[in-house]
């Protein structure tokens, strides 16, 4: 008689455990996630630039799946009201981030747009004056001092629309991954008990 086999957790799998990664932050109250430097009340405050570094740095890239932020916090000090807030601005900021960043990345592509646009324009027109007036000085003149910035502008502008800037790019993935985490604000019992 074979001895009984325990059953393997299906819901924990090392797949599924991976998917999820938790960071864990602790704070001494809600004073560490707003600026120290801004009076208004948490709901108008700004958020610490500390905080939201050590949030970004505490991001480990490789890891894929959702994004759990915990912030263990004294029982003594919490307010569900502010965290909830909280959760809010912190997702808020992220998705207004993302779209900064994207922002960026299309204003990079208009101005290479743009200087493709001017170069093409410069190295038609010299097309034009050579052809038109071959044996002309003036024409001459205008064809080698439009050349340089025509191809300039061409080159320039091509590299702004195809170049992929990998730390703009790192970015933009950080901010939409951290503005669709979940936040959970949690005592510092529970964080022992877990």
């Amino acid at each position: 008689m074979e001895p009984k086999r325990k059953p393997k957790n299906i819901t924990e799998s090392p797949i599924k455990q991976r998917e999820h990664l938790k960071i864990s932050l602790i704070l001494d109250d809600y004073n560490d996630i707003f600026s120290d430097f801004d009076p208004r009340p948490y709901n108008l405050k700004a958020l610490s630039e500390d905080f939201l570094s050590e949030v970004k740095r505490r991001h480990i890239p490789e890891q894929k799946g959702r994004l759990e932020m915990r912030f263990i916090i004294p029982e003594k000090v919490r307010v569900r009201k502010i965290e909830l807030m909280a959760k809010r601005r912190l997702r808020s900021y992220f998705q207004q981030e993302s779209k900064s960043i994207q922002r960026l990345i299309h204003s990079r592509k208009r101005r290479g747009y743009a200087y493709i646009l001017f170069g093409a324009v410069l190295l038609i027109s010299v097309t034009f004056l050579g052809v038109t007036y071959p044996d002309n000085f003036w024409a001459a003149m205008a064809e080698l001092l439009l050349t340089p910035p025509g191809w300039f502008g061409m080159w320039e502008g091509l590299g702004k629309v195809v170049e992929r800037d990998e730390n703009i790019l790192k970015q933009l993935e950080l901010s939409k991954r951290l503005s669709v985490s979940e936040y959970v604000f949690i005592s510092e019992s529970e964080a022992l008990g877990n």
